[in-house]
């Protein structure tokens, strides 16, 4: 019997125990963070399956994974062997795991989950879709994986207004007064970017994010912090000052069931283990934290700034790397490596902001491809696909390039060419105020449309400042999404195209939302560009831009050596340069 197996049938036997006819294993912990401690990644441990997204149901004989199309290639060979079914998600005619289960029980089933990793969004609609028992069993994992990760913390540190533009204490002034207005007494925030951004302080517990795990609640004269994570004196007193308790994080569920009055929760971001803990039914808000984080001020702006300048010079010395090694035979792995080394020369970087996706050719097809160390060496000809990102203290970043390896196919620069032309519809969008990234997603895609061609995953997200590298709640995608885009938003621009088998194509830069006029049809926003890396002319196919593209890749070339010429080595100033040509 293999591992997943063996682990398998120690899940069912548990769930024996406990009368569970089926089980939901959410790929989450008590935070719905994306990312997160290996402490919390069961469904990992238990199928093998590493995606970021993705959950499993299982019965007494049946199991199953959802995950989208980002990983159904991986899934597909990650799970290969297994007893495990694939399932699409985030498609129109998705078989929801609820109908799934009722294939297997008419009526009456004993569903367990653990609690604390549903959302209390997810949990009110298993409620209304289904005639389910729905029962908080907790964690099993606990009694059947011996050999999880131990949940160790690390330190706190305080994230000064240089960096953050503005006191923890204004922020929470803000947060008051939002629940003066909605009449509450306590607010929870559980979102661990929400309390990092609140409070000013930054941690080191999950990997790529630079959070700690934490919850908070804001009272009307006082606020407690519930942490395990240790912090210098000067930061301790600087919370005390403030009236911030700090409490030992299990205490949290303890503590709510004893708070009086109303309680304010995000639905979306909290879990149903809180309502659960709760004297009284609580009052669901969409969390004014969410919106205030994503607009960016103009310190947090100029950080962003100063980080892609800094990601800059280490993506040049990489790229000079790179010409010079390309046909030495790399491993997609080691050539990872090497993009992080050439960050960690600057002072200000902390940590990638997600693993390295390094995709030679087929494997660059794999949108959200994760190279072992036994990867495929990069050699011959082709293209290889680059998404990588730094944290730096005072902005993270976010970027995709795919670079020519040996002589690309005509094909190739084709797909590459309107791919770019995608790319530079959505830089230089103009749209009124109040249009959401669901309006303009279009244009990153017209230009593959024409070929009858597309990409599943989405156009844009948000990204954090020195924070998550994806955040909400603006986006650029097909889905619709009501809330509009507005100035200070940092979001990415990255469209592409993937031939399964063959090779995958995706550009991507980080673009600020911007005021751009106001006249008599109102108020219109466009895109400043952000990041300072150029595109890759040998993949241009340059007879299929239109004039106005060409100008625009010039003058973006133009652009970037104007902002590097003074601030780059000058071992790196002949391929900025070179790089930088016009088409």
């Amino acid at each position: 019997m293999n591992m997943i197996a063996t682990r398998l049938e120690k899940l069912r036997h548990e769930m024996s125990l406990r009368g569970l006819d089926a089980l939901i294993v959410f790929h989450s912990d008590p935070h719905l963070s994306e990312y997160m401690h290996g402490h919390f990644k069961c469904r990992e441990w238990l199928s093998g399956f590493s995606g970021s997204y993705g959950f499993m149901v299982v019965t007494k004989s049946r199991s199953a994974l959802w995950t989208d199309s980002r990983y159904t290639v991986q899934a597909a060979m990650q799970l290969k062997g297994t007893e495990i079914e694939i399932i699409q998600d985030r498609l129109p005619d998705t078989l929801h795991y609820t109908n799934w289960l009722k294939q297997e029980f008419t009526t009456g089933a004993k569903v367990g989950m653990d609690s604390r990793l549903v959302s209390i969004q997810e949990y009110q609609y298993l409620s209304d879709v289904s005639d389910f028992e729905w029962i908080d069993c907790g964690d099993l994992f606990a009694v059947i994986a011996d050999d999880r990760d131990p949940f160790l913390l690390n330190e706190v540190m305080d994230h000064p207004v240089t960096f953050s533009g503005k006191a923890r204490e204004e922020k929470i002034e803000e947060l008051r007064t939002f629940m003066k207005s909605h009449h509450m007494d306590h607010y929870v925030v559980s979102a661990l970017d929400e309390i990092a951004w609140l409070l000013n302080l930054r941690g080191s517990d999950i990997p790529f994010n630079p959070v700690f795990y934490s919850y908070v609640i804001v009272s009307a004269n006082k606020i407690t912090l519930f942490s395990n994570g240790g912090m210098d004196s000067l930061l301790s007193e600087s919370l005390d000052v403030m009236g911030v308790e700090i409490k030992a994080y299990d205490l949290f569920y303890d503590t709510l069931s004893q708070l009086n009055g109303t309680v304010g929760l995000d639905a979306s971001k909290a879990t149903q283990k809180i309502v659960f803990s709760l004297k009284s039914e609580p009052l669901f808000v969409s969390s004014p934290i969410t919106k205030a984080k994503a607009i960016k001020n103009d310190v947090e702006l100029k950080g962003a700034e100063e980080a892609h300048v800094e990601d800059a010079k280490a993506l040049f010395a990489f790229w000079k790397w790179l010409d010079e090694n390309q046909q030495k035979g790399y491993t997609e792995y080691e050539i990872g490596r090497k993009v992080n080394e050439f960050r960690s020369v600057s002072s200000s970087f902390v940590q990638d902001s997600f693993a390295p996706i390094v995709g030679f050719n087929e494997n660059g097809a794999i949108v959200h491809y994760s190279a072992s160390e036994e990867s495929k060496s990069v050699k011959g000809n082709g293209m290889l696909l680059i998404d990588s990102g730094g944290q730096y203290l005072m902005g993270t970043t976010d970027i995709t390039r795919t670079y020519a390896i040996g002589t690309p196919s005509n094909e190739m620069k084709e797909d590459y060419t309107r791919v770019l032309k995608g790319m530079i519809a959505l830089s230089q969008a103009v749209f009124p105020k109040g249009y959401a990234g669901c309006h303009l997603d279009i244009l990153a895609r017209t230009a593959l449309l024409a070929e009858r061609t597309n990409y599943g995953h989405g156009t844009g997200h948000g990204v954090g400042s020195y924070l998550n590298v994806h955040e909400g709640p603006m986006s650029i995608r097909p889905d619709y999404n009501q809330e509009p885009l507005c100035p200070g938003q940092v979001l990415s621009n990255e469209p592409g195209v993937y031939r399964e088998g063959a090779y995958g194509i995706r550009i991507e830069n980080l673009i600020s939302v911007v005021e751009d006029i106001t006249n008599e049809f109102g108020a219109f926003y466009s895109f400043k560009s952000l990041t300072l890396f150029p595109i890759d002319l040998k993949l241009v196919a340059k007879e299929l831009l239109t004039k106005e593209e060409i100008q625009w890749v010039n003058d973006y070339h133009d652009h970037i050596r104007k902002e590097l010429s003074n601030k780059i080595d000058n071992s790196l100033k002949d391929i900025l340069h070179s790089k930088t040509m016009h088409l």
